[in-house]
This record gives C-alpha cells, sequence and structure tokens, in this order.
C-alpha cells in the first residue's frame, strides 16, 4: 500500500470558531479531535499540524480570516518551503472571508511546484453537533494524500469546498453563505466531491518544473486595488495613482472591457503609467469574458495599462504583487505579467521605434519564425509538440491570416485555447478556437464539438474552431456539419497546409 504524509498548516479561523481553537492550545485540539474521529493511520496516511510560525520562527495563533495580510501569504508560502522536501501533499485551515485571496497568492507565490496545495475552512466547531470541519478537512487531506488515495496529483494550490475542487487562482466567494460561496467564475470545475471524490484529469494543471526545486516568490506590498464607479472624480483618483510609494494598481473596470472615456480620466492614468506605476485591468463582474481587443481595453493599452484578461480580481492582485515582487537576483520582472504587447522592465508598453522596442520585436519575430520553420520542416511531428508550443502555432497562424488573436489562462475560459478577433468594413467576427494536440489515434469526438457548440452560443461569438494533430470521429463530424456556419474542424492535414501557406523559406 502507497503511503502519504501531509502537512497541516491552521492558519485562520472565522469567529465562530475563533472563539474555541484561535489559541495555539487550539491546534492541539484540533489534531486530537483528528486523530479521535479519523483513523487515518490504516489508510496509509501519516499527518502533522501546525500553527503558522512568523519570520523569527515564533508560533502565530490562528487568527479570523479578516485579519489576514500579505505577511501571512509569505508567512505560510516560507513554511510549505522549509517543509517541501518532507511531505507529499499540504493542507492549509482557513477562515472563508479572505480564503481566495490568500489561494491566489499561493498560486503564484510557489514557483515550480509540483505537489498538491489544499486551502479549506469550517465554519462550525469541530466538536459541534453536525460540524462541517470533519469532513471538510478529511476531504483536503485525501486530496494532498494522493498517493495513499489513489488519487491523481494535483500539483497546484486549490480550494476543497464541501462539494467541489476548484483551482486556486480563479476562485472567487460570491455567496455569504459559507458552504456554497466559492466559485471559480472564469475557469472549469477541477473536482467534485460526494461518495467518492472525482478530480477531471482533463484540467489538471502540468508543472513546469516537475524535478526542480520549489522556489517562494516574496512579494510588493505597494499595491492596492480600486473599483471603478459612475463619476469617479479624477482628482482623487489622481491622489491615489501618483502617491509616490505605490507601485501597482489593479483597476477593476466595468464589464465587457468598459471604461470611461472622459479626456481628464485617461489623461490621469497616462500620466501614472508613464510615472513608472504599473496598473492592471481586470472586469470586476463576477463572470467575466475578457480579451485585448475591447474598444475600452484599446483606450487603456494606449495609455500604458496591461490587460488582466480572465483574471480574477484577487488574483489580479496577487500576481500584480508577486510580479513587482524581487526574485531571486534582486530584480523585479514585470514582464511576467499577462498582457497584450510587448513591455520594458518598468511594465509600460515599449517604444515599437525605439532601439529596445526593435530589439525586443525581432526576438519575438524570431521565435514565431522558428516555430513555423520547424513545423514546415517536420510536418509529421506536429502531433509530438508541447502543448503550449502548439497552440501558439495555431494562434501564430491565426494572425497570419489577418486575425488578432488572445491566448487564454490554461484551464480558463471554458476550453477555448485562442480567441481570434477580425475586423473589416462590414464588421467584425470573433472566433473561439479550441486546440487538441494528441496522437493521430486519438481521435476528437463528438462531446467535444457539441461543448464548443454550447460555448459559442453562450458567448454569443460568431463561431467556433477545433484545430487538432489529430483527425475526427464521424458523429464529430456530421454535428459539425449539422451547425456548418457555427464551427469548423481541422485536422492534421490542415494544420500542415496552414504551415505551408504561412512558411517563407529563407533565400
Amino acid at each position: 500500500m502507497e503511503t502519504s504524509r501531509v502537512y497541516i498548516l491552521l492558519v485562520g479561523l472565522d469567529s465562530i470558531t475563533a472563539s474555541r481553537y484561535g489559541t495555539l492550545d487550539g491546534v492541539r485540539a484540533i489534531g486530537s479531535a483528528l486523530r479521535d474521529q479519523a483513523n487515518l493511520g490504516t489508510e496509509g496516511i501519516t499527518t502533522v499540524i501546525e500553527p503558522l510560525v512568523d519570520d523569527h520562527g515564533t508560533p502565530v495563533a490562528p487568527v479570523s480570516s479578516e485579519n489576514i495580510s500579505s505577511i501571512h501569504w509569505q508567512w505560510i508560502a516560507g513554511q510549505i518551503g522549509r517543509n517541501y522536501s518532507v511531505y507529499d501533499g499540504f493542507v492549509i485551515v482557513h477562515g472563508a472571508e479572505t480564503l481566495a485571496y490568500t489561494a491566489s497568492a499561493l498560486s503564484f507565490m510557489l514557483e515550480g511546484l509540483a505537489k498538491p496545495v489544499v486551502l479549506t475552512w469550517c465554519e462550525m466547531p469541530l466538536d459541534g453537533p453536525r460540524t462541517d470541519a470533519i469532513m471538510s478537512i478529511l476531504n483536503a487531506i485525501y486530496i494532498a494524500a494522493y498517493a495513499a488515495t489513489g488519487l491523481p496529483n494535483v500539483a497546484e494550490v486549490v480550494v476543497c469546498t464541501l462539494d467541489r475542487i476548484l483551482h486556486g487562482d480563479g476562485t472567487r466567494r460570491v455567496s455569504a453563505n459559507p458552504f456554497t460561496g466559492f466559485e471559480t467564475p472564469n475557469a472549469t470545475t477541477l473536482g467534485w466531491i460526494g461518495e467518492s471524490i472525482r478530480i477531471d484529469t482533463s484540467q489538471l494543471r502540468e508543472s513546469r518544473h516537475q524535478s526542480g526545486p520549489l522556489r517562494v516568490r516574496a512579494l510588493e506590498s505597494r499595491v492596492v486595488s480600486l473599483q471603478l464607479f459612475p463619476g469617479v472624480e479624477t482628482t482623487a483618483l489622481k491622489e491615489v495613482l501618483l502617491h509616490s510609494d505605490l507601485k501597482g494598481v489593479v483597476l477593476q473596470i466595468f464589464g465587457s472591457g468598459n471604461v470611461r472615456r472622459d479626456p481628464a480620466f485617461l489623461d490621469v492614468i497616462e500620466e501614472a503609467t508613464k510615472a513608472g506605476k504599473v496598473i492592471l485591468a481586470v472586469d470586476k463582474l463576477p463572470r467575466s469574458f475578457r480579451n485585448s481587443v475591447d474598444v475600452g481595453m484599446h483606450e487603456l493599452v494606449a495609455r500604458g495599462v496591461l490587460p488582466g484578461f480572465d483574471l480574477t480580481p484577487e488574483a489580479a492582485l496577487a500576481k500584480l504583487m508577486v510580479s513587482l515582487g524581487p526574485v531571486w537576483d534582486g530584480t523585479s520582472p514585470v514582464s511576467e505579467l499577462v498582457c497584450s504587447g510587448v513591455v520594458g522592465p518598468n511594465g509600460t508598453p515599449l517604444d515599437l521605434g525605439s532601439h529596445a522596442g526593435r530589439a525586443v520585436l525581432g526576438h519575438v519575430h524570431q521565435v514565431r519564425e522558428d516555430l513555423i520553420a520547424f513545423a514546415a520542416a517536420h510536418p509529421q511531428d506536429l502531433p509530438k509538440m508541447d502543448w503550449q508550443q502548439f497552440e501558439e502555432l495555431v494562434a501564430e497562424l491565426w494572425s497570419r491570416a489577418g486575425y488578432e488573436v488572445a491566448l487564454s489562462r490554461r484551464g480558463a475560459d471554458e476550453g477555448i485555447d485562442i480567441f481570434a478577433v477580425r475586423r473589416d468594413g462590414f464588421g467584425s467576427v470573433l472566433y473561439l478556437v479550441q486546440c487538441k494536440r494528441q496522437a493521430p489515434d486519438r481521435k476528437v469526438g463528438i462531446d467535444v464539438v457539441q461543448r464548443l457548440v454550447g460555448t459559442v452560443e453562450a458567448r454569443k461569438a460568431t463561431a467556433g474552431a477545433i484545430a487538432t494533430t489529430s483527425s475526427f470521429t464521424i458523429p464529430a463530424i456530421r454535428e459539425a456539419q449539422r451547425v456548418q456556419w457555427r464551427l469548423s474542424l481541422h485536422d492534421l492535414a490542415d494544420i500542415q497546409r496552414w504551415v505551408r501557406s504561412a512558411y517563407s523559406p529563407p533565400t
């Protein structure tokens, strides 16, 4: 029988449990209650439960989650880092109020994560009647102890609710109800909890550093999140944005990329970005659909603002704090931020006519040329490409066909990988493109086609397209023919033909 060691970190509690367990003695009480009510040893699971410790190694009593701050995130990440080589998975017991922020922060701070980090919370005391605590913590332990339980290795930060498993960097609190209040509005649910725990393996994210060390990123705390509202005073906005100590701002704009187009407002935004303030714009709606070609977003991007695409406000804040924070050589890699265009070291768009701009664009152009050249020289190897390279290849091919393209984050946007837009004198069209890099003998089935058709309808897009390194089953082809004006299928032969058309051999 496989065994697993799980490290449980008691960080935050909500008010209903804080009075009973909000002390260091409470940590021991929770450990005792778990041992009494769950016989984990017989299942091959060994657990250790400890309190949070500060920078000096002093234990920190659990706090109500509304009092969690960025310093707690740094302590949590550090404690995971120090124990990373000893344990197979980690469980963070947290309060509900700020759990989504902590999940997003840890998602970006734990670079190279190859083990589960599961956040959960309990609303009722462990020894209270009808408590949710034991089941919430046990479910999280089972996910973290994947080797012993036979579950897939969820090598990322996730949130475990009573009935679902959610991607940590997409989680939002959408209701005050502590039992049903969390969702991932812009991402697909990772798993479900019922009589058994089921994980959608198609939504698992591959760690890029499976064999490498975990690296804990530091935070820049001089960041704020601002929500636009009708009639916001530009004078007050200027006072905030141009504050000398401020490094970055998450700007929560209206839905569908709409922003105030008052010249005075836009001038303040431009003045702030020219002063070196990094501004990241995201939708404030619970559910958002973001690409880089909205008219309002164009107005902001033209003034140096970075579009956050489908990042939630919580994830945008965390990513900005991490991207502005120092890395191991002391520099601040702001260019990691999800954005359209090319940005310089200060996070603002490069002057494409400048020497630096031409150098960076030349490098990007060369990378794209190399990808096209490889595909042209080795068309039979397209199914062996890395999934991300294949998506980038398809996006580049659509771009060369005259479309403005934006790549989606993995696991988000209901399986959509590329948003492709084309504008002309007759109007605009939006394609939702799904990429399926798989072996030739694994045909794309009707279920994939039907889901994309539903997404096209729900998003009110012009049409959808599926590009694959394989081919399609007969039912999938018939379904596409039934909705021929709303969906197109492109198999390996089509991709190879696109590559031949796009490739210009060097002379």
